[in-house]
């Protein structure tokens, strides 16, 4: 591994989220990228779904399976590859002091998420009142709550984060994080030695672990007033994680060490819930492995059938709720729990396969629609900012 010195900008950004081009990076590496979005979105689906399996099915018992019952730490591994997809593709869009940069970061951002959050929140608000609370229950259903999820500010203090689409409380918490974001690309534009990027990354992580500890809390399973720093210290970590990517050349024996080393602690982290604070780091590994075309990255992530549930996966993150309510609620009315096992499999399996084919629907007649528009409309809004070499970095 060999450190790089910078002088000009490593990364050529583009308009898609997983496709940007980090430096050196193959369309190998930004397929496993994106694959890995869709393993995650599988496991949140897997963790939610286990509730349904021994609630309303009868099925024995999932959650005594670590990776089933830790499968809300999908949401970290989404916060902090977020935060460096993000900073990939917009590191040299935001340079110079052009105001015109964040605003079209902001309309981009606005068209890719907020479309199907809004039909996601009618569909499942149709749901409630056509049959009453069904899958996520005990949470206080009003207009207030109802607005704050429209708006994504649940999670800012306004209301019940999980009230509603409970899956939209992360979405909430990144949307905080976008306005942030800016700052931080500034911050790291004058980072331009390794060390500082690194003490930013670590920094990121402790800040995290300092937080939980302060609040008595060795796990990363929290929604209302740790999901908001949960958030944004991870988030802040991809970024300075992708910074530390920019100055080292990483050959494929140091991924592959990478890449054992994220599995171990993440395994670890899995079977001892005390140790699951060390997860973060896990994923940041595996990112980066994924980033420099590791091998065993491009076999589990960047095949066919996982490069598409990575397409499809903001639809299957917030869509899943609904069709796991609504299978919950039909278990309960065809009284499934009594039938054969065979019979609560196959409706198991059958949940799952609506989980993907509603996904793969909204996400190609409500997200690609919504984001062609919003590329139009920052076409409409003029060029976008660059940078001239000599002043990347200064």
């Amino acid at each position: 591994m060999a450190v790089r010195t910078l002088t000009t900008p490593v990364a050529e950004p583009s308009e898609q989220d997983s496709h940007s081009e980090i430096s050196r990076v193959s369309s190998a590496k930004i397929d496993s990228l994106t694959g890995i979005r869709g393993a995650a979105a599988c496991w949140v689906v897997i963790y939610h779904s286990h509730r349904v399996a021994e609630k309303s099915l009868g099925l024995p018992e999932l959650k005594t399976i670590p990776i089933v019952s830790s499968g809300y730490l999908a949401v970290d591994l989404f916060f902090i590859l977020s935060g460096f997809i993000l900073a990939a593709n917009y590191f040299k869009k935001f340079g110079g002091q052009n105001r015109n940069s964040f605003i079209k970061f902001m309309v981009a951002r606005i068209y890719r998420i907020f479309p199907l959050n809004t039909f996601a929140l009618i569909i499942f608000s149709i749901m409630v009142f056509s049959f009453g609370k069904i899958y996520w229950t005990g949470e206080l259903l009003n207009i207030k709550s109802f607005l704050s999820a429209l708006f994504l500010i649940q999670s800012w203090g306004f209301s019940s984060s999980t009230a509603w689409n409970t899956p939209s409380w992360s979405l909430s918490t990144e949307w905080l994080a976008y306005f942030i974001f800016p700052i931080i690309i500034r911050i790291i534009r004058r980072v331009n030695d390794l060390k500082f990027a690194l003490i930013g990354f670590l920094s990121s992580l402790l800040a995290l672990t300092g937080t939980m500890i302060f609040f008595g809390r060795n796990t990363l399973d929290h929604v209302w007033l740790l999901g908001l720093p949960r958030c944004l210290f991870q988030f802040a970590a991809g970024i300075f994680l992708w910074r530390v990517l920019t100055f080292i050349d990483v050959s494929h024996r140091i991924s592959s060490l990478f890449m054992g080393s994220g599995l171990v602690i993440l395994v670890v982290a899995l079977i001892a819930p005390s140790l699951q604070l060390f997860a973060p780091l896990a994923f940041s590994l595996i990112i980066i492995a994924c980033a420099c075309a590791n091998p065993l990255a491009n076999w589990l992530f960047a095949n066919r059938a996982v490069l598409f549930l990575g397409e499809i996966s903001f639809s299957i993150y917030l869509m899943h709720g609904i069709v796991l309510g609504m299978f919950s609620y039909l278990a309960r009315a065809m009284d499934i729990d009594q039938t054969p096992f065979a019979a609560k499999l196959s409706f198991f399996g059958a949940m799952l396969a609506t989980t993907l084919l509603i996904s793969a629907l909204t996400w190609k007649f409500v997200e690609v629609p919504w984001q062609k528009l919003g590329r139009r409309a920052n076409l409409r809004l003029g060029p976008q900012c660059t940078v001239p070499p000599e002043r990347a970095l200064s």
